[in-house]
């Protein structure tokens, strides 16, 4: 069911949410990594506003390999100095070793930092008491 509706929104062209103020950002991301429970492969991603199912979601789109997933997230206030923001998007990645978690994401023109849900595979590592580092990337084009 997921997939489906992902392919639909990815098909229409998704229409951006006026509360996210942005319309998308592209990214390099030279490593493979993991966002919610998808495992995603080193390349280009676009990271668009989903206007439905709801607020808060967007669509994660695999340029190199084609697909997309939807990807929700929610207000967070970390950073929550708006200093540390500059004029380009970004995405903040959790890593546990080598294995990377997408974790925020960041544009111009959003009021917060965007917080992606852990995965169970995160939560996992996470209680085993492994430290998170953080990895930020920043946008390469709107």
């Amino acid at each position: 069911m997921n997939t489906r509706l992902v392919l639909i929104l990815a098909i229409l062209g998704v229409t951006c949410l006026p509360a996210f103020g942005f319309c998308g950002f592209r990214v390099n991301v030279p490593f493979a990594f993991n966002a919610r429970e998808n495992i995603m492969v080193a390349g280009a991603y676009r990271l668009d506003c989903a206007s439905v199912p709801g607020p808060g979601n967007m669509i994660l789109h695999s340029v190199d390999q084609g697909s997309a997933i939807l990807l929700p997230t929610y207000p967070d206030q970390w950073p929550s100095r708006q200093a540390v923001h500059n004029a380009a998007a970004y995405l903040i990645f959790h890593r546990y070793g080598n294995r990377y978690f997408l974790s925020y994401v960041w544009a111009p023109g959003l009021e917060f930092v965007r917080k992606v849900p852990m995965s169970k595979t995160e939560k996992e590592l996470a209680r085993a008491g492994s430290p998170a580092e953080l990895t930020r990337l920043i946008s390469v084009e709107r």
